[in-house]
């Protein structure tokens, strides 16, 4: 069955500012639907650059409700803004309420980019079932031709993810294929965020280039990502996407720069004694910040840290885990329950300032300090942290 959407936002000049959208009409044609999915498409309005991919329900601007003959018809009270992107997301019943849902599992994934522009008129036609990675965009102004390119590049992720899952099916998860299916996963990422990255780069389009930045890290990007906040703040220094990647990248990155000297951390072991950082000089130290409560920390201590520990301790790698907790018995309860051989701080003070200090907004994170006491990589974790190690201790 196929579907037939109709955006067709027409107003007098008198219902404009001049940052809204005069005579933009999209149609939207989608193949497969059936009683699986919602009969609605969801409006969602990127309002902060960084959380494009955000599920947030809060997010959500309109939705295009389906008539009794198939077509879907877009409020004619909404009112577009100019040169800012929007998400059209698809979904199932099981996925409902939520019209800002995302499925991002290879080509069920069920979203797509737009930038409404002035008397401009486009066509989308697709699969709903594979929304991302079908839609393909007909009679598109030139900056959403920009954000279909963007979107080709992704398809060559989904395809080559397809394939993965497609094994893993046939073959089962039997421990040794799932080491094999995991770095085949793992370099399948890493081409495609090299992909994004230089489209970023060489986009010159800001509205695309900007949203290809959600598809990769500014942990491991962090020259691209100053390279690009510096050219934003140049072409579009009022934006308030620039303003909110810029933002985003001084929090992440240049709040405790590489290079940087680590701030102190002074704070009582389980036995309440005091710890400094700074008495571990001549020491590369592992700063581990975690909590009892936080089951991603403990499977990352357990399953990471740990063997890491076990590995470089006689090599004179420091650990040093910061638990926010509150509750004493907790924390310690957890120390003896996972089997953490290195020290283990706290003053129990989930507001203390050592997570002012290193800005800390989620558990884990982490930061390795060298020899000298500086910062040396930050919020490493899983294989980035066995690779960042074993880098390190290889040219010791």
């Amino acid at each position: 069955m196929k579907v037939i959407i109709l955006l067709s936002l027409f107003f007098s000049l008198n219902a404009f500012s001049n940052d809204t959208i005069r005579n933009f009409d999209l149609n939207v044609t989608l193949s497969g639907l059936d009683k699986s999915w919602v009969d609605r498409i969801y409006l969602i309005e990127v309002k902060n650059i960084g959380k494009a991919l955000t599920t947030s329900a809060f997010m959500q601007y309109d939705s295009l409700l389906m008539s009794t003959n198939g077509e879907f018809s877009l409020s004619k009270n909404t009112v577009l803004k100019s040169n800012t992107l929007y998400r059209l997301n698809v979904i199932q019943k099981k996925q409902y309420p939520n019209g800002a849902f995302l499925n991002l599992k290879a080509s069920e994934q069920n979203f797509v980019f737009f930038v409404p522009t002035n008397d401009a008129q486009f066509t989308i036609q697709g699969d709903i079932n594979s929304f991302s990675k079908s839609a393909k965009f007909m009679e598109a102004d030139a900056v959403n031709r920009e954000l279909s390119k963007f979107r080709d590049l992704r398809k060559t992720e989904m395809i080559a993810l397809d394939g993965l899952l497609s094994k893993i099916q046939n073959y089962g998860l039997i421990q040794d294929s799932l080491t094999v299916y995991k770095a085949i996963g793992f370099q399948i990422m890493e081409k495609a965020r090299k992909r994004y990255k230089n489209f970023s780069d060489s986009s010159e389009f800001f509205l695309p280039s900007i949203l290809a930045t959600n598809f990769y890290s500014v942990k491991k990007d962090s020259v691209m990502f100053d390279k690009l906040v510096k050219r934003y703040q140049n072409s579009n220094p009022k934006h308030i996407y620039t303003t909110q990647f810029s933002d985003m990248f001084n929090l992440q990155y240049l709040t405790l720069p590489l290079g940087g000297i680590a701030p102190e951390i002074t704070l009582p072991d389980t036995n309440n004694t005091l710890i400094s950082l700074s008495s571990f000089r001549g020491h590369y130290v592992l700063v581990d910040f975690w909590a009892s409560w936080c089951k991603p920390c403990r499977a990352e201590n357990v399953n990471v840290v740990k063997p890491l520990y076990e590995k470089y301790r006689d090599d004179g790698l420091v650990v040093l885990s910061v638990s926010r907790d509150e509750s004493e018995s907790l924390w310690k309860a957890a120390v003896i329950d996972d089997e953490l051989p290195w020290i283990q701080m706290s003053d129990l003070n989930p507001d203390s300032e050592v997570f002012v200090d290193y800005f800390i907004k989620k558990l884990p994170t982490t930061y390795l300090i060298d020899k000298q006491g500086k910062i040396i990589a930050k919020d490493l974790r899983g294989k980035d942290l066995i690779d960042f190690l074993s880098k390190l201790y290889a040219n010791e």
